[in-house]
């Protein structure tokens, strides 16, 4: 006679557990939904960071209404003594708009640091308002951008990371001339300029040594018409020697914006290769979507960027805040950054 035995347990009850193929299939389906429930994760996740983005900007552009309340207006993108070069990174460069504002971005400890240094800087070049140039700050930074980490190693190096910019002109110039409405040679990409008129009128905000007052917007395109600031990428990724996005620095690329809607950009998030004009320039191809171009050891040229899909956000004059589509119209997003080309746009 045939007998059989069945494993049992100290019960004496069969035993109960998972089969191989079980087994498999919990795990399956735990895969699955792990796969399902991270897209929403992420969409969250980014969600989260670009409101907390918008909320930077727009402390940022409040902080400059409240600063010209105190200083009569804007402060200006950089302060750099007569005698100085206002686009060379190892030149004595004074500080940029970001350390002047910290006052009004409840960094009031941090900027005694720096206090005397910029209150003696015009003067007699004192440059010990750098000791504060390596503090990381939230406010400066946007939160879905990456690279922050790595410190700039120019200018004596130990630069912090930023993501903000100073909207000075969407023509190609430097210092007070484009600032105060000069005409562009360089037109929007593809679009002649309008009839009787020989060139787009580029002023900007921001400048070497000055700001435009909200008055002088006001009265000319207006402030809910002209960008205040833009967001920018830093390049900490990339690599440490590259000079873009740096929150302390007002020059362009580190937390300015110029030329950024003629020659070679054509708007946010510019593909390609050859866009900012950067010392240090790590993606010369545009391969990283931050294409570059060094000519030499200068900041010149740069785009308005973010890692925020299809768009950057933007602070308006008015404090508004705006997500602008990098398919935006090229004359669209030129008129947006002039302060007086006397153009009316639509989104």
């Amino acid at each position: 006679m045939h007998t059989s035995f069945k494993k049992v347990n100290r019960e004496g009850l069969p035993k109960k557990g998972f089969t191989l193929i079980e087994l498999l299939v919990v795990i399956a389906i735990i895969a699955i939904l792990i796969g399902l429930l991270l897209p929403a994760v992420q969409k969250v996740r980014e969600s989260a960071s670009r409101m907390r983005c918008t909320n930077n900007l727009k402390q940022i552009a409040l902080a400059v209404h409240g600063y010209e309340g105190v200083h009569s207006q804007p402060p200006p993108a950089i302060q750099i003594r007569t005698g100085v070069s206002d686009n060379d990174p190892n030149a004595n460069f004074g500080p940029g708009w970001g350390v002047l504002l910290l006052p009004f971005l409840e960094q009031q400890a941090l900027y005694m640091q720096a206090e005397t240094g910029v209150r003696n800087y015009m003067a007699n070049g004192d440059n010990t308002w750098r000791t504060i140039k390596g503090q990381a700050l939230s406010v400066f930074r946007c939160p879905s951008d990456s690279g922050h980490e790595v410190l700039w190693t120019g200018a004596g190096g130990g630069w912090a990371r930023g993501n903000y910019a100073a909207n000075a002109s969407p023509c190609y110039y430097w210092g007070k001339t484009y600032t105060d409405g000069a005409a562009s040679s360089n037109p929007p990409t593809g679009t002649p300029p309008p009839p009787n008129e020989p060139n787009f009128p580029c002023g900007g905000i921001f400048g070497v040594n000055f700001a435009q007052p909200m008055s002088k917007l006001t009265n000319e395109d207006g402030t809910s018409s002209t960008i205040l600031f833009n967001e920018i990428r830093n390049s900490g990724l990339l690599n440490a020697a590259d000079g873009r996005g740096i929150w302390a620095i007002g020059m362009s690329g580190a937390s300015v914006t110029m030329g950024h809607a003629t020659w070679w950009i054509k708007g946010p998030n510019h593909l390609g290769g050859g866009a900012d004009d950067i010392p240090g320039c790590a993606d010369p191809n545009g391969l990283k979507d931050m294409g570059c171009y060094q000519a030499a050891t200068s900041f010149g040229q740069a785009a308005a960027r973010s890692t925020h899909k299809g768009g950057v956000n933007a602070a308006f004059a008015d404090g508004t805040i705006r997500f602008i589509k990098d398919n935006i119209n090229s004359v669209t997003w030129y008129c947006m950054n002039s302060r007086n080309d006397g153009q009316t746009y639509a989104e």
